[in-house]
């Protein structure tokens, strides 16, 4: 297994203060006071999950315009690595503010730091930063200075002295509020509006036109239309802003394990702090989060029973252990459908164990991982996206999928044969190969189908996007998968 290491953020940049002090001499009557009001402390942000490398533009409305200093309590956890956090003023960050982490989380555990920010010219926004691993964010504002009247008070200074009270015209520093920069923090919402792809389906309508009524065939041949709707595929591409509980949807709280036994049930705007069973037909579950608990056995944290006849759709809802365990995995069954979904810190995300799975525009991400993993004999943990023991009719479309070890799709046979699958459209890297498709005593595996996916080449073993043995490549169908960088992918003998 690879180490883990992780640079450490360099120490703490001295804060920019030329500003205050340039402000504080021209104004010698400027009064400045701390204050805690009794709506403080107030939280802006609760246990959102910021992406590797992402960032978020967090407005803080209560802040008063004389502020120019805030105290925050910044607070991250169950990252499965070391991860640092950045919390920066304004809708940007700088290489200063980057350099100078506010926080450093421990591995899969919680950590809390307070910073102090100069907030003059911010625009009562702030920016947080995430480096190499999803995590868990709080942020809270628990106190700010002001200063009393601080433009207000210099102006009858003119007569006395004119030139100090020239000085006091950089006190309009507040003038910085031309934080018409929040406007980019709406910029993450137009991608989903690239969907207007359907335009193209407009196309077919005047091939009818032209065919004369006595020649009915020409009817027929608008069914190559189907073939415009592949063209959105990768339009869009699955991340923190499209799966997932959608903005702004109120959830309500159910404590508990929670099995489903009433077929055509819906599972609506929930928040489920317990596992869920399915063994019911047509059940929804959607814009919902289920968060697991406790457990002293291998579970999902949602499983579909293969003891009646079971199916659900789930859509809209992200699936994320509030304590991460070697025990936990995303979903676990067969006959399930999963439409951009969020599953992260689990072992492995998809655990299928039958036919009918479908999984497309879902953003599996940040396995769980330890070094001596219990089920695994104590050495390290061997975490996939995407588990297959048996089953067919399987299909993997527009996904993005990271964050594991072993790899990202695992085909074991351990159960039986596995056959038509369709893997298409994926963003895809990770694990010691991306694609390991075993045969073990079942034989050589046919009816795969892998055709424009991207691989990225953060892979253990080099320019392995996909191992089969000799037996089981031949009857692979091949097309269009390339690396990131253009490179034609090509199957590893394993």
């Amino acid at each position: 297994m690879d180490k883990r290491v992780v640079a450490r953020a360099a120490a703490v940049a001295a804060a920019p203060t030329s500003v205050a002090t340039a402000s504080v001499a021209s104004s010698p009557t400027l009064a400045s006071a701390t204050l805690v009001p009794a709506d403080l402390p107030r939280t802006y942000v609760a246990g959102a999950v910021l992406a590797p490398g992402s960032s978020t533009t967090v407005a803080l409305p209560d802040l008063p315009s004389t502020a120019v200093k805030a105290t925050f309590r910044v607070a991250g956890r169950y990252a499965w690595k070391p991860t640092a956090i950045s919390l920066c003023a304004g809708s940007t960050t700088t290489s200063g503010c980057l350099a100078a982490p506010a926080l450093v989380t421990p591995t899969q555990s919680a950590g809390t730091s307070t910073v102090t920010l100069d907030v003059r010219g911010a625009g009562r926004l702030v920016t947080l930063h995430n480096t190499v691993a999803s995590v868990k964010v709080s942020l809270v504002l628990t106190s700010y200075t002001t200063r009393a009247s601080a433009t207000i008070t210099p102006a009858p200074a003119p007569a006395p002295t004119p030139a100090p009270t020239g000085t006091p015209a950089p006190t309009p520093v507040p003038t910085a509020t031309p934080a018409p920069t929040p406007v980019p923090t709406a910029t993450p919402t137009p991608v989903p509006t690239a969907t207007p792809a359907p335009v193209p389906t407009a196309t077919p309508t005047p091939v009818p036109t032209a065919t004369p009524t006595p020649t009915p065939v020409p009817t027929a041949t608008p069914t190559p239309a189907p073939v415009p709707t592949a063209s959105p595929t990768p339009a869009v591409r699955p991340g923190p802003t499209n799966t997932g509980v959608p903005a702004g949807k109120t959830l309500k709280v159910h404590t508990g394990n929670l099995t489903v036994t009433t077929p055509n049930t819906v599972i609506d705007s929930m928040d489920i702090r317990g596992f869920v069973v399915i063994r019911a037909t047509g059940v929804i579950i959607k814009n919902s989060i289920v968060r697991g608990g406790p457990t002293t056995y291998d579970r999902g944290l949602v499983m579909v029973s293969k003891e009646v006849p079971s199916s659900v759709t789930i859509q809209d809802t992200e699936l994320a252990p509030s304590t991460p365990s070697y025990h936990i995995r995303g979903i676990i069954g067969a006959n399930f459908t999963l439409i951009r979904t969020n599953i992260h810190h689990v072992v492995d995300q998809v655990l299928i164990t039958g036919d009918n799975v479908s999984v497309r525009d879902s953003w599996f991400h940040d396995n769980s991982y330890w070094e001596q993993d219990p089920n695994y004999n104590n050495t390290p943990t061997h975490n996939d996206n995407v588990q297959i023991s048996i089953g067919k009719n399987l299909r993997f479309t527009n996904n993005v999928m990271s964050g594991t070890r072993n790899a990202v799709l695992m085909v074991t046979q351990d159960r039986g044969v596995v056959t038509d699958l369709l893997f298409s459209g994926n963003h895809v890297d990770g694990g010691a190969c991306s694609v390991n498709l075993a045969e073990k005593t079942y034989g050589p595996i046919s009816g795969l189908t892998f055709k424009d996916n991207t691989f990225g080449r953060s892979t253990k073993v080099a320019n392995c996007a996909i191992l089969a043995k000799t037996t089981t490549i031949p009857l692979l169908t091949l097309g269009n998968n390339v690396y990131v960088d253009g490179a034609v992918v090509t199957v590893k003998r394993g």
